[in-house]
């Protein structure tokens, strides 16, 4: 696209004043003669004579209009550092104070731009929370902003960060070895790795969920080996605790993802005994034991969780513990009977009824969004082990609204074929240990529950051993 001319430059010129009606100069009548013609061409030489000095007064330039040249381009306008004005944005979570983002070092590099901080504060927030759509478009605006400034180095380490946490590893690989590339033995240098470790566990994950069956890939394998590699090595790039802690839970993270559960378990256990007093010490011991739980360890699971409600008895985790062993607590009894006051698709006969056969109970509500993705699943177990004596039960207790007619329009609307019960005052929920949903326990032919967990994380494998026979 070719360039823009500059405008021409107008030099005007003054009109002449007007006439009076009795004048020389005013309208020729007929018969004028010579001397009018004259005239004519004096008035046409003052004329030449007023534009040549309007000329030149123009070329000497006008103090009050300033008008480039024809020959001389317009420089183009420098950029402003201020952003432009934007729309709302989401709100971010505070950002924690022990960040290295937001130390005193990090924080004076922006001391020249005191309305760019909040904009940074916003981006480390949503680092820190994992929410990489929050972050992308501040840290964007930020490195545009700021290109080879200072601060440019904190933001290029926080950009790595929140691609670990997006739906693009690959992204996130990159923007840390760049990141490391330009800023060799930056004090980031460990929150790059744990970029690059995030990216590799996002790939195993994605390896083993696109694989058949309940073997682990060997590419899955792969990279969980590598990302659990790099958490190490994160761990000892950072005098940062902070730091350090969030490595050291990354890779009990990849160890159990591959499937090394003694090795998980001791890496989870590290992290509680060097930082017991942090918050995530007790996040890492309930980790450990929703491990223990997966396996069907659930003596480990029991005592890990026991642990967590002892040593920190007013944290979060331990809520969360308390729950975990009310759930746990059913596991080895006999089957509390179903308390139903109404029934959708079929009937079935009281439990105690049903020995002989293995009874999936599925604890949901219509409301719930996890319940719905795992429904399709637990009909398609129905479907297929039936035969071979598994029973399902679905148990909902009407809450947020939930009335009678939703169940029966999503029995109907998703072609629901098992006895779907409705409890409404929570009985039957309070007798299995449910506090969340979806949830799920599983009777043996002899009555006893010997399962109880997210239906999510029941496998097939695990199913068919339950199986009468």
């Amino acid at each position: 696209m070719a360039a823009k001319k500059p405008p021409r430059s107008r030099v005007k010129t003054p009109k002449p004043a007007p006439r009076s009606p009795g004048s020389s100069g005013g309208r020729r009548g007929r018969g004028s003669g010579r001397g009018s013609g004259g005239l004519v061409i004096a008035a046409i030489v003052l004329g030449v004579v007023g534009v040549l000095v309007g000329l030149v007064l123009g070329g000497r330039g006008d103090p009050e209009v300033k008008v480039p040249p024809p020959s001389s381009p317009e420089a183009p306008a420098r950029r402003s550092p201020t952003p432009p004005e934007r729309g709302p944005e989401p709100e971010a979570p505070p950002a924690g104070s022990s960040s290295p983002f937001l130390d005193g070092k990090a924080l004076a590099r922006l001391d020249a731009h005191p309305d760019a901080v909040a904009d940074y504060r916003r981006a480390v927030g949503f680092v820190q929370g994992d929410n990489a759509r929050g972050a992308a478009p501040i840290l964007q605006r930020l490195r545009d902003r700021f290109p080879g400034e200072a601060i440019e180095e904190e933001i290029a380490a926080l950009q790595a960060r929140a691609a670990a946490t997006s739906d693009d590893p690959g992204k996130a690989l990159e923007l840390a070895r760049a990141f490391r590339s330009r800023w060799p033995g930056s004090r980031y240098e460990a929150q790059a790795t744990v970029a690059e470790a995030k990216a590799h566990l996002v790939l195993g994950r994605r390896a083993q969920k696109a694989a058949e069956g309940d073997d682990l890939p060997a590419g899955a394998a792969r990279s969980f080996d590598e990302a659990a590699r790099l958490f190490e090595k994160a761990a000892g790039q950072s005098a940062d605790a902070d730091a350090a802690i969030e490595a050291l839970l990354g890779r009990a993270t990849a160890l159990s993802a591959k499937g090394d559960s003694q090795a998980a378990l001791a890496a989870y256990q590290e992290v509680a005994r060097r930082h017991r007093s942090d918050p995530r010490a007790a996040t890492a011991l309930q980790s450990a034991a929703q491990d223990a739980w997966d396996r069907d360890d659930v003596e480990t699971a029991r005592s890990l969780l026991g642990q967590v409600v002892e040593e920190w008895p007013g944290s979060k985790a331990a809520n969360r513990a308390r729950s975990d062993l009310a759930a746990l607590d059913v596991v080895g009894k006999t089957a509390p009977e179903l308390q139903v006051e109404r029934w959708f698709a079929d009937q079935p006969s009281p439990l105690s009824s049903l020995r002989g056969k293995t009874v999936m109970l599925v604890f949901w509500a219509t409301w719930c969004p996890h319940c719905r993705k795992e429904m399709p699943h637990i009909s398609e177990l129905y479907r297929r082990y039936r035969a071979q004596g598994l029973e399902v039960v679905a148990v909902t207790r009407h809450s947020k609204g939930q009335t009678d007619a939703d169940v029966e329009s999503y029995v109907k609307e998703n072609g629901i074929d098992f006895p779907v019960a409705v409890d409404r005052k929570g009985a039957t929920s309070q007798g299995f240990g449910v506090s969340g949903i979806p949830a799920a326990a599983i009777v043996d032919p002899r009555g006893k529950v010997v399962w109880r967990n997210h239906p999510g994380r029941l496998s097939e494998a695990e199913l068919a051993k339950l199986l009468p026979g």
